[in-house]
Parts: structure tokens; sequence; C-alpha cells
């Protein structure tokens, strides 16, 4: 009897870890195909079939259009670092398996301590508007 006990407190402590991280909804969300994109706690991550060097060149404008400006672009390394209204912003591009090419959004504020989720979800849907219009 204690056994079983021990065994059903340990289940719904697993089980409240599990709802309290979000691991629940994000394997909900991911089984359902709900997205094409994935979110973490600071980055937005995509796969498209466009040429990195358009990618790069798109995100570029779209900094321009959000009154930010561009600190560094390397076609090369596939990496372009922004700045809008005092945010740090990254983009990396790589190449992906079948003709496929990965990107990644991130948006550090304040000291480049804190994520900015919500900034980098803006600029990855603006960015994938730009990709499409093409």
């Amino acid at each position: 009897m204690k056994k079983k006990i021990m065994f059903l407190i340990f289940g719904l402590f697993i089980s409240l870890q599990m709802i309290i991280s979000g691991c629940v909804a994000a394997g909900a969300a991911a089984a359902a195909g709900a997205a094409t994109y994935s979110i973490t706690q600071d980055s937005v991550t995509d796969h498209t079939k466009v040429e990195p060097e358009r990618i790069i060149e798109n995100f570029v404008e779209v900094v321009k259009d959000n009154d930010g400006f561009t600190l560094y672009v390397s076609l090369t390394e596939g990496k372009v670092r922004a700045e809008i209204n005092k945010e740090k912003v990254y983009l990396d591009v790589k190449r992906a398996e079948d003709n496929m090419t990965k990107y990644t959004i991130a948006v550090r504020k304040g000291l480049q301590l804190l994520p900015d989720k919500d900034a980098a979800m803006k600029l990855y849907k603006e960015l994938a508007k730009t990709l499409e219009d093409d």
C-alpha cells in the first residue's frame, strides 16, 4: 500500500512539473501540427525553401522598416546582427537538408540578458510575409 501511494505521489509530481513547464501544451501543439515554426524561450526558428541570401536581404529590409539599423551582415556566415529600439536582434541562417534553409530570429532586451519573444515573433511574421510576397 505504501508503495502505491509513493508511486501515485511521484506520478502527480511529474504531471504537475510537465504542466508548469508547458511541455504538455508544446507537445500537443507539435503533435497536432499547429505551427510550421518553433518558439523557444528567446527565439523563433523556421525552415523554408528560400535561398539564404534572400532571407538575409529581406531581413535587413525588415530591420530598416522597423526603424532599426544593422550592426553586422555576413552572407557567407549567414548572420545578421541589428538593433531596433535599443534591443539586440540576431538572425542566423543555415542550409539544412533537402534543399531547405533554417533560420532563427532572437531578440534580447535590456543588457542583452532578457529575451524578448514577442519582438522575435513580430519580426518573424514580417520576414515570413516578405518571403511569401517575393
